[in-house]
Parts: C-alpha cells; structure tokens; sequence
C-alpha cells in the first residue's frame, strides 16, 4: 500500500501565530551581565509567508515580511555587512518598514533567489538594529486550498461588489463550512522510483459568534473547542501529506446583527514544519512497527515449522497403519507412539509460546493504534488505518486458530487430545504385547487425520500473516521514506549572513568527463580557503553550448545509480532557454576544506548527463560566511492564510430601528425619589425610621391601655359612691319623713 503520508504531531504546536508585525524581545547572550570586550553579534531571523483567499477562492493577496533583529553584546560598537536572501519575490514591490534603511544592493541571481545587501551597518555596543521589510511573494504556496459555504446543505451563491463578498439566508437556516486542503509541494526521491512528499502541521481555526450562529457541529471533531471574547472557536490540527483532507463545521442562525446582516470571521490556517518533532514521532511509530513484525515474523516461522512436523508425522503414522497387521516388534510401534505423544506435547507448547507472542503483538499494535497521536493520524489516512485494522484482525484470527490446534473443536481433535490418543495407544499396545489391528489402525488413522488438519491450519495460518507482514513492511518503508524527507530544507527560508571582515571567494573544480561516449558533470567541487566555516546556499551551472542537451540526471542510491523521471524529485531546476541548473544543497564546508556540493537534496551524489559534443560547463556557487564571533539563530519560518468570509444577509427580516440618540432629559421628583431609593444608605435609613415608628406606636398602644383601665376603675369606684350617696339619702328620706 502506498500510505499517501499526512503529516498530523502533535506536541504542543501555537494555535496563533504572529501576525504581519512580530513582537521580538531583545535578544541577550548568556553572560551578558559579565563585561565583555570581544564583539560578539548575536542575530535573528522570522520570515512570515502571508495568503488571503476570497470566498470565491481567488488569490487576494501573497506577501512575504521578513523581521532580523541584530544585537551587538559587546561594549564597543561594531561595523557589519547584512546579507539575507529570500525566494522568489517581486523585487519591484520590495518595502522596506519602521526606519529601515534601504538596501544598498539588491541582487538576482541564482534563479528565484534574492540577495538584499546593506554595508556599513553600525550597531553599537549592547544595542539591537531591527530590519524590516516586505515584498509580493511570487513563491509557490505549500498547499491548495478550497472551501465551500453551505446553506442547508447546498452550495451558496456569492454575491460581489466592488470586493464586498455576501451570501443570501434566513434566519433558523443551517450554515455550513467546508474546507478541503492539500499538501503541493515537490515530491522528493527516495529509491527506486519511489518518491515521498515532506509532511506539514496544518492548525485551522474557525470561529462564530454566540450571538448569532448555535448547535454547533464538526467533523471530523475539532481537536479543541473554546469560549473566547463571546466566540466558539474551532480547532483542528492534521499532518498533511499528499492526501486532500477535509474538514467541515455547521451552525443554526438564531440571531442578527445591525441592519440584518451577520459577520463571519475568515477562516485561518497555519502551516508548520517542526521537523525534529515529527522527526521523533515517525521514529516510535516505525519503531513500534518494527516490534509488532518481529513478533509476527517469529509466529508466521512457528506456524511453518509446525506445519512442516505435524505434516511428516501424519505421514509416518499413515505407513504404520497401513503395514499395523504385518507388525511382529510392537516394541518398536509402542516407541513410536510414546515419540509422537511426547513431540505433540512438545509442539503444544511451542504454540502456547507462539500465542503469547501473538498477545504481545496484539497489544503492542493496540497501544500503538491507541495513542492520541496515531489516532490523529489516522483519521487523516484512512489507508494505513484499514490495513492496520486488517493486521489486528488477522492477528485476532491467528490466535484463535492456534487454540483451535491446541485444542480442537467438536469435529477435529487438537495436539492434547491427540497427544493423549497417542499414549493411549502406547499404553494399550504395551499391555497386551500383541497389536490389535482394527483397534490400533483406527486409533493411527484418527491421529492421522488430526495431523493433518493441524497442518492444514497452520499452513493457512501462515499464509494470512505474510499477507499482512508484507502490507506492514510496505508500510514501513513509506513511512522511512517519509521520515528521510525531514531532512529536506527546501520549506526553510534562509538564514542571514553576518560578517564583519571581507574574505576571498572558493575556489570551484567542476569534474567533467565522457560516460558511455556522452558528457558528464560528476561533481563539483568547493574549496573554502578562509579559516572559519562557510554554508554553500547556491549552485549555478550554465552551459555554453548552441547544442541540444537533453539533460538527465542520476543519483547514487544502494551503491548504484538510479535516473529518476523527474529531476525536480531531487531538488534540481533547469531553465531550458538558458540551459542552466540551480541547486540549492545548504552544504556546511569547515575552514581549509574541499567539499563537492553537486548533491540532491539528501545529500546523495549526482551526475548530469549531457547529449552534445562539446565540453560545456560554467560553473558559479552563492557562498554565506560563518564568520567567528557572531551567532546565527536557526531562522524561524511561518506561513498563514486566511479566507475571508462573507456577510449573511438575512431575508425576511425587518432591519432594527437606528439606534434612537442619547437625550438627557430633567428626571421628576417621584423618579429622583425611586432613584435614591435604590441606595444602600436609604434603604438602611428608611429601615430605621419605620423601626423607631413601630418602637413609638407601641409605648403609645401600651399607655392608651392602661389609661383605658384605670378610667373603668374609677367610673366603678364613682358608680359605687353614688350608689352609697342614694343609699344614705333614702335612710334620711325615711327617719326624717316631710311634714
């Protein structure tokens, strides 16, 4: 199977990377702190490759920014020389940013490469000069991308004008986003024609407002979901290889903004190549593959070996019971039984090694298939997971045939119970001393059929398992082949160069020779006279020849020479109009030493092949010093696109009025009073009114009582006396009648 490799790692990778400006901290060199009096210039480089596609999906805009940050960690001012290259852009668009001075020279040269010069630059001591600068990128873009806005389910028509993108739709409809994204770059060569394409780390994010969009859904599940500024944002993270993935999200419309129109924020896309991460991740899942072979390899051998013995012991037993009644020695049949019980018993235990080896296997391919990271591989390649699936399932099926062997079933014995038929008839034969033809011949024919039903399995058994060993090989060499491929830097922007002495050029030897009556470039080699290192970016071979060439090129791989179809596979360019060759082989030659550079991109040596009759070459290298006292940081590449999205312009829905504008208008008493009211400190003080209120009306409750009793008292003591007083006049009235 050829695994079409997706490139999906899966370590801690930044969701969101720098935008057009890049914050950089002032680099500082360890013991900075310490007094130093030897310049020591410490530089840093970030390119950013930014995309912006219409949701159209035409090209907006392509642009390359490019940041170099130099420090200066010494205490004396320094004088440098400034080299950077960058590929392929449109020098006639080259802006330089924030103070940047411009360059003194801007150089084409070896095909798509641009060399921007400054001279004289001064940095003085424990101070950073920045250069900034952008330009139009006319570099080839790493992946394809093409995406469709759905509106319940069917492709939406997008409206332009004058560069205002918008989609028709109603509120409660479903909006839905699909992405497709491939990996386009150049495949590279490996061997034997096979050629592997480097894996990309692609992060895509998509983000709707929760006040407009619910019922959020995804496939497959976005690697992470969160809340941010009132937004859900998805995110998905996929190895790319050279598989188109796709990735699909849709949501409800339950809301509108202003004027009945939604927003939609672009979708973005970063890409990575973190090479050592991946780098690592490739070598345990080789590594993990490597261990489930062996173990299947050891199984597949038992089974052959089991196959082979059970088949020449049915055999033997097949002659003995056919020749059982012409048996005068049972001595040596009774041998010949025991032997055979004892070698069954033998062979089940090998088998119940050979199922614990299978175990193993079974769960070293299970814990492999199981972790996060290869489950997000292969939900990016269905085809290395159908065949894994497939090996876990042979394995399973092996197992069990083995138990079936050791065991049997209800119509075929297995090795115990044929190793216990066996000794029986040892037994038997040896107890009576004489064979009992029938009863024996039986007894051998069953064991016999056994054997050879054993053998039978076996032999199917091992047949399944090369199937699937052979599919995992193939799988493993794609996946060294995709390992090999991250040693490829054609992804890299370039460091810059730094210098603060003027060295003199290599020197170049081009070997030139006739091969098979036809010339050939067999290497070219560079001398670096200096004493420090240099770094080979470029090489230039142009042909002054008025012939036809029909150049081809082979590489030297397994000791031999292969001529791949496309010689692009390994990292070479050839203009025909100009018949030159550009390489780009990043070779490091140390100080006093001869290195050839004519190499593919791993490194390998090349030949060209020429179909002319002259002796054509003109051979030019692009050089980078690596001067002492000055450190170049590992450039730092990044590449962003976005697609912008249009607006939802909702029909049947009533736009909201304008927004009415903010009067200030003279507040009534009542309203001031409901308004101070609402203060904690009025509130606390009308709590203290109505308590003292409830305080007085209770005293005066209290004396109202009591002043009710003591009037009731005195009315009684008051009727009671003139009672007495009427009393007292009558007894008056009575002794003193009226005359």
């Amino acid at each position: 199977m050829k695994w079409k490799c997706t490139f999906t790692l899966l370590l801690v990778i930044s969701l969101t990377f720098a935008s057009i400006e890049f914050t950089f901290q002032p680099l500082k060199a360890q013991g900075e702190e310490s007094s130093v009096d030897t310049p020591y210039v410490i530089c840093k480089k970030t390119e950013l490759m930014e995309i912006r596609y219409a949701p159209t999906g035409d090209l907006l805009e392509k642009s390359v920014s490019v940041h170099i940050e130099i420090y200066n960690n010494g205490s004396s001012p320094v004088s440098l020389k400034v080299i950077d290259r960058v590929a392929s852009i449109n020098s006639s668009t080259l802006t330089v940013l924030y103070g940047t001075p411009e360059p003194t020279k801007t150089l084409k040269n070896f095909g798509n490469l641009t060399k921007l010069i400054w001279e004289n630059v001064t940095v003085d001591g424990g101070k950073t000069v920045r250069y900034r600068y952008t330009a139009e990128s006319l570099r080839k873009i790493p992946i394809e991308v093409n995406t469709t806005l759905l509106v319940n389910g069917k492709p939406a028509y997008i409206n332009e004008s004058s560069g205002i993108y918008s989609v028709n739709a109603n509120l409660s409809d479903t909006i839905g986003f699909q992405l497709k994204i491939k990996n386009v770059q150049q495949p590279l060569y490996t061997s034997y024609n096979r050629t592997a394409v480097q894996p990309l780390l692609c992060t895509t994010s998509l983000a709707l407002s929760n006040d407009y969009f619910s019922g959020i859904r995804t496939s497959p599940k976005a690697n992470s979901t969160t809340a941010l500024a009132g937004k859900t944002v998805m995110t998905w993270i996929t190895f790319l290889g050279n598989e188109t993935q796709t990735l699909n999200a849709s949501a409800s419309v339950t809301g509108v903004g202003a004027w009945g129109a939604v927003t939609l924020d672009p979708i973005t896309i970063q890409i990575s190549s973190s090479s050592e991460t991946l780098k690592s991740y490739f070598e345990n899942m080789i590594s993990s593959l490597n261990y489930t072979i062996e173990l299947m390899e050891g199984f597949a051998a038992s089974s052959g070996e089991l196959s082979t013995q059970t088949s020449e012991m049915a055999q033997a037993l097949e002659e003995i019971a056919n020749v059982t009644s012409e048996l005068g020695n049972t001595t040596a049949l009774v041998q010949t039984l025991w032997g055979i019980g004892k070698a069954l018993n033998v062979t089940d235990q090998t088998l119940e090694l050979a199922q614990n080896c299978i175990l193993l296997a079974n769960a070293s391919l299970t814990a492999f298939i199981n972790t996060p990271e290869t489950q997000d591989f292969l939900s990016n390649n269905s085809d290395l997971g159908v065949y894994l699936y497939s090996v876990m399932a042979n394995i399973s099926t092996a197992y069990w045939l083995i138990n079936m062997t050791r065991y049997g079933n209800k119509t075929i014995p297995g090795l115990v119970q044929l190793s216990a038929m066996a000794y029986k008839a040892a037994q038997a034969v040896n107890s009576t001393g004489t064979v009992l033809r029938e009863n024996v011949t039986d007894s051998l024919r069953e064991i016999e059929g056994g054997l050879f039903a054993i053998a039978i399995s076996a032999t199917q058994t091992k047949i399944g398992l090369e199937q699937s060993l052979s599919d995992l090989k193939s799988e493993r060499t794609t996946l060294t082949d995709v390992l090999l491929t991250l040693d490829s830097e054609a992804i890299l922007p370039f460091d810059p160069e730094i210098k603060h002495i003027e060295t003199g050029n290599c020197t170049l030897t081009p070997t030139v020779k006739k091969i098979d009556n036809k010339w050939s470039i067999t290497a070219v080699n560079v001398t670096n006279p200096a004493n420090y290192s240099k770094i080979v970016y470029g090489v230039k071979l142009k042909l002054e020849t008025s012939e036809s060439l029909n150049p081809s090129v082979e590489v030297i791989v397994d000791r031999s020479w292969q001529t791949p179809k496309d010689m692009e596979w390994l990292g070479i360019t050839y203009n025909s109009t100009s018949k030159t060759f550009y390489l780009l082989p990043r070779i490091k030659i140390e100080p006093n030493s001869t290195v050839n550079v004519l190499v593919d991109w791993l490194g390998r040596p090349l030949r060209i092949i020429l179909d002319c009759e002259e002796k054509p070459v003109t051979v030019d290298v692009d050089t980078a010093d690596l001067q002492e006292g000055i450190e170049v940081e590992a450039v730092e590449a990044q590449f962003s696109c976005s697609i912008v999205q249009p607006q939802l312009i909702m029909n049947f829905t009533a736009p909201p009025p304008p927004p009415v504008a903010n009067v200030t208008q003279a507040k009534s008493l009542a309203e001031i009073l409901m308004e101070y009211l609402q203060k904690p400190e009025a509130q606390i003080a009308v709590l203290l009114v109505i308590a003292v209120i409830a305080v007085v009306a209770g005293v005066s409750k209290k004396r109202k009582m009591e002043r009710t009793k003591r009037l009731s008292a005195e009315k009684g003591e008051i009727e009671t006396l003139l009672k007495e007083i009427d009393e007292a006049k009558k007894i008056l009235e009575e002794e003193n009648p009226p005359d």
